[in-house]
Parts: C-alpha cells; sequence; structure tokens
C-alpha cells in the first residue's frame, strides 16, 4: 500500500514529509482508551526522513522528535508513531489561578502546587479551564467531595489523581478526558448485570437442627430478577457481575425516647435497704 492509498481510506489529505507514492510495509492504528491510542508507519528508504515533535499525520501527532535507524545495507528502517492527540495533555501543566493585590492593581497569579478539598465537580471544572482546548469532564460523580494535592501535575496527571480520589477511572479521546465510572462509557458497554451481595449472615439449617454458615451470596429477590441478574437493553447478551460486600442481612436496632424511673433497692429477702438515718430506702434509677 501506498501512502497516497492509505490516505485515501483513511478520508485523510497527504502528509508533508514524506513522499505519496512511498511503499509502506506497515500501518497499525490503535484505539485510545488510556491516552495510548496512537498511528505507527513503516517503511524503508535510501533517504532518512527526520520528524519533528508536533508534526500531525491523520489526526495524530508526533510527540518527541523522530530519526529512523541505518541498517548495515545502507537502508534507513523508518517506524514512527504518532500518538493521538490526548498525549499532548501529559505535556500541558494544571494550576489554579489566584488573586493577588499589589497596590491599587489586583494581579492573576498562577499557583502549580496547592491542595483542594471540595466537591470534584468543582475542581474538574477548574482541570477543564487548563485543558487548552480540550474537554475535560466528569461522568456519574454526583456531589462527590474530595481531597487532592498537585505539584507541578499535568492535565493528564492532574485527572489520575481525581480519579484515584473518586474512586473511578480516566476515559481517554481524541478531544480530550473524563473522569467518571467505566459503567457510564460506551467503551464498557453491558446489558445484563449479575448483582450479588455479601456472604455474611446467611446460613442454613443442618439435619441435627444447628445452623452452618454458607458461601453463598446475597442475591436479589427471585421472584423479580430470576438469577439475580438485571437487564439494561436488548441485543446480544453481555454480562457483568456487580458485587456489594456490605450488603447482607442484618437487624439495625435503635433506642429512642429513653426515660428514667427510681426503683426501690432491695436485699436477698426482699426487704427494702435502708439508706441511713431518717427512715429513707436506697434506691436506684
Amino acid at each position: 500500500m501506498t501512502l497516497n492509498e492509505l490516505s485515501l481510506s483513511l478520508g485523510y489529505g497527504g502528509v508533508d514529509f514524506m513522499n505519496g507514492d512511498t511503499v509502506l510495509e506497515g500501518a497499525t492504528m490503535t484505539e485510545s482508551v488510556n491516552g495510548d491510542g496512537g498511528l505507527t508507519l513503516s517503511w524503508k528508504s535510501d533517504v532518512a526522513t527526520c520528524i519533528a515533535a508536533g508534526t500531525e499525520c491523520y489526526g495524530f501527532i508526533m510527540m518527541e522528535p523522530y530519526a529512523p535507524s541505518l541498517s548495515s545495507d545502507g537502508i534507513y528502517q523508518h517506524s514512527p508513531k504518532f500518538s493521538d492527540r490526548s498525549a499532548l495533555l501529559g505535556k500541558t501543566l494544571f494550576y489554579k489561578t489566584i488573586k493577588i493585590k499589589r497596590g491599587d492593581v489586583e494581579e492573576d497569579i498562577p499557583l502549580y502546587t496547592f491542595s483542594f478539598y471540595g466537591p470534584a465537580s468543582e475542581i474538574i471544572s477548574a482541570l477543564n479551564a487548563c485543558a487548552d482546548g480540550f474537554s475535560v469532564g466528569g461522568s456519574g460523580l454526583g456531589d462527590s467531595f474530595i481531597f487532592v494535592s498537585f505539584d507541578g501535575d499535568t492535565i493528564k496527571s492532574a485527572a489520575q489523581k481525581i480519579a484515584d480520589a473518586c474512586d473511578c477511572e480516566v476515559l481517554y479521546s481524541s478531544g480530550g478526558l473524563t473522569i467518571g465510572h467505566a459503567g457510564n462509557y460506551a467503551g464498557d458497554y453491558y446489558n445484563r448485570f449479575v448483582v450479588l451481595g455479601g456472604t455474611k449472615n446467611l446460613a442454613k439449617a443442618t439435619s441435627k437442627g444447628m445452623y452452618a454458615a454458607i458461601t453463598q451470596r446475597l442475591t436479589l429477590d427471585p421472584s423479580s430478577y430470576p438469577g439475580s441478574i438485571i437487564s439494561t437493553g436488548g441485543g446480544t447478551p453481555m454480562t457483568k457481575m456487580l458485587i456489594f460486600d456490605d450488603i447482607y442481612p442484618k437487624m439495625e436496632l435503635k433506642i429512642i425516647s429513653v426515660r428514667s424511673r427510681e426503683c426501690w433497692l432491695f436485699d436477698e429477702n426482699g426487704e427494702k435497704i435502708p439508706d441511713g438515718a431518717g427512715g429513707s430506702y436506697k434506691t436506684y434509677p
């Protein structure tokens, strides 16, 4: 396949760092899941083609300067890898802007080292403001409050810290990234879920009238959810197991409206115990 043929199949124009008639040995494109997607081209030539960092190719970008290797027969082997554009988020610093007043002038000062405590949505919005043309958002995080410290972090490393604090993941795309739970993404699709609880306080009767612990997990009501399965869509079943160890049979009792009263204190013969002079008796609350 020539470069021109590849350009035609991808629906892109040509590139300016190599001839369109160049015959390619290989072209491998990988989808970006964790920001590691890219396009790798492979060809041989008696002329070295060096590629500068920032060079774009079919929507991908060269992150580091590239130079081919020279074989013993004087032929240059080219195998450049162009990264998904979201890789630029690993070279974009995250900072918070604060206002400082110098005399009568108020200045915006960037802070690269700071700590944050508050709603995850607030720090994600700050992250998005620094993303330089990319989109950074959250999905399914609710009103989670988190504590995170930053120290010279990039957008990519800051997003991972926020995701760790929220106990979720970072999903990348060519346009940016989303912080959220994997089940909220089309890239991690399931339409059937086997939902199970914990094993605590589950037992079965034995032949001797005793009870023995079992390893079976708590399930959903079988009359409503046979097999403890919840289906969320049609088509070919794609099933994921969800386990909630902190949900198990338990009884929660609460003591409310507590009132006290005094009672006589009696001895072993059922007689009131005197409390000293005056004819009074001992009591207890």
